[in-house]
Order: C-alpha cells, then sequence, then structure tokens
C-alpha cells in the first residue's frame, strides 16, 4: 500500500567504527536543528527505554560465549521497539528520521565479521518482523580502508569489545556494509578518508539533496 503523501522520510546514516560517523551525525544535528528532522541511534533508540537497556547488554563486554544466535535476536528484539515505539510514529506524523545505524550494521557485524553468513535467513526473518517493513528511503554510507579506521580507533582511546577485534573482523565488516548498500532504493557511499570537514558537507547535501 502506497504511503499517504503526508509521510515522513527514513535516512539512515551507517558504517563501521573509525569512518567518523559520530561525528558526522552531530554535524547533522547542530545543522540541521529546529526543522522537522529528528535524530535517534541503534541500538537502543529515542523513545524507547527498552532498547537502550538492550544497547547496554549486547555492547558490554563479558567472559561468557556468546552465541551469533542470540546477538541476532537482542539487536532484532531492540530494534522492533525502537522501530515501533518511535520511527514509524514519527514518520506517520509527517517528521523525517536520521538515524545513526540500522538494519545494515547488524548483517556487516553479527553476519560479515563474525563469518556467519549461514544464518542470513535466520536474520531476515528475525528483521521482517522487526522492521514492519521499514526500509531507509535514503541509505549513506561512510566507507574507508580499515586498516585506516582502526588507526583513528585506537588514537581516540576506544575501548569497545569491537575495537579488540583482529584486523580481518574488520574488513569482513567492511565488505559486509558495501555489500548490504545495494539493498536499499537509493544509497550513498561516502569516501570517508577525505578530510573531516569534506565528509560532513558531503552527507549534508546528499540528505538536503534527497529532501529537497
Amino acid at each position: 500500500m502506497a504511503r499517504p503523501a503526508t509521510w515522513g522520510k527514513f535516512i539512515v546514516v551507517d558504517g563501521g567504527d573509525g569512518t567518523g560517523k559520530t561525528s558526522v551525525i552531530d554535524f547533522l544535528k547542530e545543522e540541521l536543528k529546529g526543522g522537522d528532522i529528528l535524530f535517534t541511534r541503534e541500538p537502543g533508540g529515542t523513545g524507547s527505554p527498552l532498547a537502550e537497556e538492550i544497547r547496554g547488554v549486547v555492547l558490554r563486554k563479558r567472559d561468557e560465549r556468546v552465541f551469533a544466535e542470540t546477538e541476532l535476536m537482542l539487536f532484532s528484539a531492540a530494534r522492533l521497539q525502537h522501530v515501533g515505539n518511535f520511527v514509524l510514529p514519527a514518520l506517520r506524523r509527517g517528521n523525517h528520521v536520521i538515524s545513526d545505524r540500522f538494519s545494515s550494521s547488524t548483517i556487516a557485524y553479527q553476519l560479515y565479521g563474525n563469518g556467519r553468513l549461514d544464518l542470513q535467513k535466520f536474520f531476515d526473518n528475525l528483521d521482517r518482523v522487526a522492521t514492519s517493513g521499514c526500509v531507509p528511503d535514503l541509505y549513506i554510507l561512510l566507507d574507508v580502508d580499515s586498516e585506516e579506521a582502526m588507526r583513528r580507533r585506537h588514537s581516540a582511546g576506544a575501548t569497545s569489545r569491537f575495537d579488540e577485534r583482529e584486523l580481518a573482523f574488520h574488513k569482513a565488516v567492511r565488505a559486509g556494509f558495501l555489500e548490504t548498500a545495494n539493498r536499499f532504493p537509493r544509497s550513498v557511499i561516502v569516501d570517508a578518508g577525505k578530510s573531516d570537514a569534506d565528509v560532513k558537507q558531503n552527507v549534508l547535501d546528499e540528505i538536503l539533496k534527497f529532501l529537497n
């Protein structure tokens, strides 16, 4: 069924650790404030305390073995709460929503990064329920060489459990992002190896061009 003309646009800004995504999102919040654009993030998300609690669970370092299937179900549960309680209601009201990460990050990290492409169908079934058919109208991927991304993270003193993974993991994640970008009706890959100012402006220009 076609969406009403008043339905807002769903935009996702994505990319691996070290691509400068957080800095870009902060820039967008400043440049686009005061309008009808709302910002959120994953895992977790605006308007869903439960999704935020799940975020803490999935990102916390632990000695216990965490199965890939467990991670997929946790991320999907957080996404279902996020989409149902915030994203879809906002879009129905006519707000545009910009999300820092979405399903594509789960595919890149949990499937490609962990070498578990055998779980693709399992994840697709979970994601179909979690997103209720919500697909990014514009998908922006920040992409940079994996070695450079890791160098940036280490220089910044990053300490998440993903930062401790080997280079092969991050290369697989990058490949997952690049392949997944082709799934969306409209996607843009931004060279995040350029200067910080150029990357931020490129992303802003793409969003404004799309919305206008």
